[in-house]
């Protein structure tokens, strides 16, 4: 894949470096996509297939059977991308155009954006409503 890593794995974490999305990889469209899955799900994560260590300067060795990449193991990844420190308002405004919220804003816009209301204290007094009726009839009936 042009070189950059496809599949990460670190302890029990797989990093799929794709969406499988039809428009750029015609993986999930094919025969080979639920063996794919199945061998990520059955063998991978649950750590049944090999994964490799490496050290050394930054790098990808793949590992290749036939015409296939069967793997690939990753070197000296950049510590930059383990790091998760947020991000100042005015770099993400600037970025990627989006306002952070703090907790109380965020609680009252969670629904804004599509217009709809929060109804679950609305179901939560439907529940008991329904909860006291059915204990009525069932120490009302003989």
């Amino acid at each position: 894949m042009n070189g950059e890593p496809w599949l990460v794995a670190d302890g029990d974490v797989l990093l799929l470096g794709s969406r499988l999305d039809t428009a750029w990889t015609a993986l999930p469209a094919s025969p080979a996509f639920v063996p794919f899955v199945d061998a990520l799900v059955n063998r991978l994560a649950r750590g049944e297939a090999p994964v490799a260590e490496s050290e050394g300067p930054p790098g990808v060795a793949f590992q290749i059977r036939g015409a296939d990449t069967v793997g690939a193991t990753v070197s000296g990844p950049d510590p930059r991308e383990s790091d998760l420190t947020p991000a100042a308002a005015e770099l993400v405004r600037g970025t990627i155009g989006a306002e952070l919220l703090d907790e109380a804003r965020f609680a009252a816009e969670r629904f804004a954006g599509t217009r709809r209301a929060d109804v679950s204290g609305l179901l939560l007094a439907l529940a008991l409503l329904v909860a006291a009726v059915e204990l009525g009839v069932a120490t009302l009936t003989p």
